[in-house]
């Protein structure tokens, strides 16, 4: 096996792989995990939970050294050509176009659902009123204040420049982790009644370790579990960039993303399930009494983490359309316009452009018309 013999060196560390990979990972997923926990069962789901993350490091594994093989930087094109019969090869580039585009329009629903929750508890809801005639709890306003916020980001090229922003977002998961145990173990006068005065608060709630009558049950908790390990449309270009590669290296990137993510995954899933039971929302924070500063707080830090996140959804949809641009699903003129030392480059420029507000533009559509984070997992 060839160890980076024609690979171009890459820039990245070991902790900037490992927080942008993590990074990657976590977001919604880990505020709709406890949803899963009641539509299946904790026993059902934390296995769903182990398969899901031993599948997802071994074909994160096999995708890294056999790109390995390939001339020049890793695309998924490279490795579906070796691969699949011709006419095949561009769905892989558009399966990953299609899923980051429905994660990054998660990451803006949750930041409209919890940015404006959080500025009211902030603000107050009585001078929120007197802010006529802009609405500040509009929804819709902060769709677009959301897509605003992430857009300098998404035109980052480079895995590299997000790593102090996967960082503080691997920080604030940290945070809004101890909160979630903090308030299942009612420590410190912690409070875990909701705003619904109709809620259910009494404890210890009652788990299930099978869920087996509420229809679908385990195929969402699948789902919301397949979803919360997606990460293999980024984990080529992090290969790509990861300085002094060598499969070893890689692996342990990967593990330990993988390892550290589960972990928070089986905590915090755990820890809101018995906190709520069955009425655990489909976004965990929207569970949790807005009034509290804990809570306003983590409701902050979650919206700044899903925005750091969308760039890392970005960038490997932009590189799979330049890639199908590139080998002429878009017709061979221009393909060979990018291919070409000339004219490629200031091309190659307005291709990004033109994606990326493509992107943003149609992520801000997306978030607008769907509003409840469970229908998009």
């Amino acid at each position: 096996m060839r160890e980076s013999e024609q690979q171009p060196e890459g820039r990245a560390t070991f902790f900037s792989s490992v927080a942008n990979l993590s990074n990657a990972i976590l977001g919604a997923g880990l505020l709709a995990l406890p949803y899963g926990f009641a539509a299946a069962g904790w026993v059902v789901t934390i296995a769903l939970l182990v398969v899901a993350g031993a599948a997802s490091a071994f074909t994160m594994h096999l995708l890294t050294l056999v790109s390995r093989e390939v001339d020049g930087p890793a695309t998924f094109f490279a490795l579906a050509k070796k691969a699949l019969p011709p006419r095949s090869v561009g769905l892989i580039d558009v399966s990953v176009v299609i899923m980051c585009f429905g994660l990054a329009c998660s990451y803006v629903i949750v930041f409209s659902t919890l940015f404006p929750s959080a500025i009211e508890r902030i603000v107050g809801h009585e001078t929120i009123l007197k802010a006529h005639p802009v609405d500040l709890l509009s929804r819709q306003l902060w769709v677009g204040v959301g897509v605003l916020t992430v857009a300098p980001l998404a035109f980052q090229e480079s895995f590299e420049n997000l790593q102090f922003t996967s960082a503080l977002g691997v920080i604030f998961v940290a945070y809004g982790s101890a909160m979630v145990l903090v308030y299942w173990a009612g420590l410190w006068g912690a409070a875990s009644c909701g705003d619904d005065d109709e809620l259910d608060c009494a404890r210890p709630k009652r788990l299930h370790k099978v869920e087996l009558d509420r229809g679908f049950g385990p195929l969402t908790a699948l789902s919301i579990v397949i979803f919360a390990f997606t990460a293999h449309a980024q984990v080529l270009g992090i290969a790509n960039e990861l300085k002094g590669y060598t499969q070893r290296k890689m692996d342990a990137v990967a593990t330990c993303s993988i390892g550290v993510c589960g972990a928070l995954y089986v905590a915090v899933g755990m820890a809101g399930y018995a906190t709520f039971g069955a009425d655990v929302s489909s976004d965990l924070l929207e569970s949790y009494p807005g009034s509290e500063e804990a809570v306003v707080v983590s409701r902050l830090g979650f919206s700044a983490l899903v925005s750091f996140s969308y760039p890392l959804m970005c960038k490997p949809a932009r590189d799979s359309f330049l890639s199908l641009v590139e080998h002429g699903a878009f017709g061979v003129a221009a393909g060979a316009r990018l291919s070409d030392a000339a004219t490629g480059p200031p091309l190659r420029r307005r291709y990004v452009a033109g994606f990326t507000l493509s992107f943003l533009a149609g992520t801000w559509l997306g978030a607008a018309v769907v509003r409840d984070l469970g229908v998009i997992l």
